[in-house]
């Protein structure tokens, strides 16, 4: 926990005297507590999500919660209260996202482009997608293959 905090902290590009103020503690206690040579108490470990924005799980990297920051525990929330309907389909999408990051991330371990001879969604339109081919740089409605190669 000890360097999360420190990490938190310099993205938020404090100082220690900054982050112990927003706590309402001392610096020389900031140090310790991201030195691990102090432990903190319940109350202050609390005061360092809020001051964070993160969840108290995250901090500790316990719980159901805790590789979620704020906003992401907070989109899921509003997520539950969808209709079944609405979940699937933003489910749908988030699949069609994962898939494409996944295959994307495969062909650069492969040592090729990213980007090279594959389609990307570009456009969400529940009617008409819109996908890009890289290889022509042809913008291809409803995901259908396209060359943009004389004769087609």
């Amino acid at each position: 926990m000890e360097n999360l905090i420190t990490q938190l902290r310099k993205a938020k590009n404090w100082s220690q005297d900054e982050l112990a103020k927003e706590i309402d503690t001392s610096r020389v206690m900031i140090g310790k507590y991201e030195r691990g040579d102090n432990s903190p108490s319940i109350e202050v470990i609390v005061k360092r999500a809020k001051a964070f924005d993160v969840s108290v799980d995250y901090l500790l990297g316990e719980g159901l919660n805790a590789t979620y920051d704020k906003e992401t525990v907070k989109r899921l929330d509003e997520l539950e209260s969808l209709p079944d309907d609405e979940k699937q389909r933003i489910f749908h999408y988030m699949d069609l996202i994962i898939r494409d990051y996944k295959t994307k991330k495969r062909i650069t371990l492969n040592n090729k482009s990213p980007y090279s001879g594959f389609c990307s969604l570009i456009a969400i339109n529940t009617f008409f997608p819109s996908f890009i081919c890289s290889s022509t740089n042809t913008k291809v409605p409803g995901g259908n293959s396209h060359s943009s190669s004389s004769g087609s």
